[in-house]
């Protein structure tokens, strides 16, 4: 568990951008700003696009509620990001930093996929769908047992449509 409590940001724009697309998603169910946040992050990071947090910033979450287990899996891309960075690294709060820059990248490039699917929160989640479909068929996902004879294969059946 952190033992301070840390804020992550995002840049006012980009905050008024989050809000507009989480605004949408909240009729087709429960969903918090939080989660697009580590979405945006992950997101940023897969396009290997970061962007300085500037002085008119916005709290979006606090680091403290990543010992929850609903935040088990932005922890997770967290530190996955940050070792993946280490050598650029000054400190541990540094983690918080950078997933921050990728965080701020993410959201303006989710923001250009909503408004490319014309505002259209249906539309923008196919195109997000899509979009993780192709993220996830570059990452070598394999499976460590041999369940049917069949190892490094994974039973896509449940995702095709």
């Amino acid at each position: 568990m952190e033992s301070t409590t840390l804020l992550l940001r995002l840049n006012e724009n980009r905050n008024r951008q989050l809000d507009e697309i989480v605004d949408a998603a909240k009729r087709l169910g429960n969903i918090t700003k939080a989660q697009f946040y580590f979405l945006a992050g992950a997101y940023g990071y897969y396009l290997n696009e970061a962007e300085d947090i500037s002085s008119k910033s916005i709290d979006v979450t606090r680091v403290e509620f990543l010992s929850r287990p609903e935040y088990k899996n932005a922890k997770i891309i967290i530190d996955c990001i940050y070792r993946a960075k280490e050598s650029e690294s000054k400190d541990r709060n540094d983690k918080y930093k950078l997933f921050e820059r990728y965080a701020n990248a993410g959201v303006d490039e989710l923001y250009k996929m909503y408004e490319k699917s014309s505002k259209n929160i249906e539309e923008f989640i196919e195109c997000l769908e899509l979009e993780l479909k192709e993220a996830l068929s570059v990452i070598d996902l394999q499976d460590n047992e041999d369940d049917n004879g069949k190892e490094g294969e994974i039973d896509n059946e449940q995702y095709d449509e």
